[in-house]
């Protein structure tokens, strides 16, 4: 079993609101999509550069980003600082 963590994101045609510092230029480790990557998980891979980061689809499950072992310090107060998001412009509108 490894000890390299796992930072489970959205992938970006799947998210419909973004936080407005969301790092879009990550892809998932397995799949290769574009994820999105909020302020949480962009300090996570700084204190873990290794950690591999994967889909919530490759996860299996939608929900697993809720789901994937603890939430990261933060992510409730960036998903209420969430605004809509058009994928298309993989940017925060």
């Amino acid at each position: 079993m490894s000890d390299r963590a796992m930072l489970v994101v959205m992938r970006v045609a799947g998210m419909t609101k973004a936080h407005p510092k969301t790092d879009f230029t990550h892809r998932c480790g397995r799949c290769q999509e574009p994820v999105g990557i909020f302020p949480s998980g962009q300090r996570l891979l700084r204190e873990q550069p290794d950690a591999e980061i994967v889909c919530d689809v490759c996860v299996g499950d939608p929900t697993a980003v809720m789901l994937a072992g603890e939430l990261l310090p933060g992510v409730r107060q960036e998903a209420r600082e969430s605004v809509e998001f058009d994928f298309t412009k993989k940017k925060p509108s």
